[in-house]
């Protein structure tokens, strides 16, 4: 599907990209994965995500003649199925964490629904699933047991849980991540989104919500070559 070789490091957002291609590729139909561009929630592209007559994968709207984009998102329409929300972000310029977006790090751990973080520090992927003070504690994906047969009731559990509880300094992750949040329905989706709307009324500005995604008109920024000098500047 992909042609990377073995052992090469992929960001975040990659990754996110990568599930939400094999989740459209098994033809899923109790799970969609919805990726918001830059953290900007356009609502009305959840519809063709979660409904039926747009069922192939969101990337396929423009071929769907019968296309719920035009329509707002309506928080009391049933689902059919979960979602799974990966938002990527990067944020600083360089390989750490901008230090004020610290606060809004911790804010987003704290949403019910929330998955935890895809991330780690530089060359190093962690699962990041909770944090205490400034430590965020984290999964190593790369650690590797035995399968266990859980076919036997006293099946070994040892493997489940980490022996030694592993965290790292906010200072010391990676600037490129991704937050995970995850509905099983509309109801738990109305939740994540009033979670999320009170901590932006708060500051929080890592996630933004709009009603529909912006139309824009062909040649808008097209400008005259005689409309300014640069000696003008």
């Amino acid at each position: 599907m992909l042609d990377y070789p073995v052992g090469k490091w992929l960001s975040p957002t990659t990754i996110s990209v990568i599930l939400q291609q094999l989740v459209q590729f098994n033809h899923n139909d109790d799970l969609q994965i919805f990726i918001p561009d830059s953290g900007c929630f356009f609502l009305n592209k959840l519809n063709s995500v979660l409904y039926e007559n747009n069922n192939n994968n969101n990337n396929n709207n423009n071929n769907n003649n019968n296309n719920d984009d035009d329509d707002k998102y309506d928080f009391d329409r049933k689902w059919d199925r979960s979602l799974l929300i990966i938002i990527p972000l990067r944020l600083s310029l360089t390989n750490k964490i901008n230090d004020i977006y610290y606060g809004n790090l911790k804010q987003l751990m704290k949403i019910p629904q929330s998955m935890g973080i895809l991330g780690g520090r530089p060359s190093s992927s962690y699962y990041f699933i909770g944090y205490q003070d400034d430590k965020f504690i984290y999964l190593d994906p790369h650690s590797v047991n035995e399968t266990i047969d859980m076919s036997n009731s006293e099946f070994e559990t040892g493997t489940f849980h980490p022996k030694t509880i592993k965290s790292i300094d906010i200072g010391s992750m990676d600037s490129s991540l991704a937050f995970a949040f995850y509905c099983r329905n509309e109801g738990e989706f109305r939740d994540f989104y009033e979670s999320a709307q009170d901590l932006i009324k708060n500051g929080m500005d890592l996630l933004s919500f709009q009603e529909m995604e912006p139309i824009y008109e062909s040649g808008l920024c097209d400008w005259p070559e005689d409309d300014f000098d640069i000696d003008d500047f």
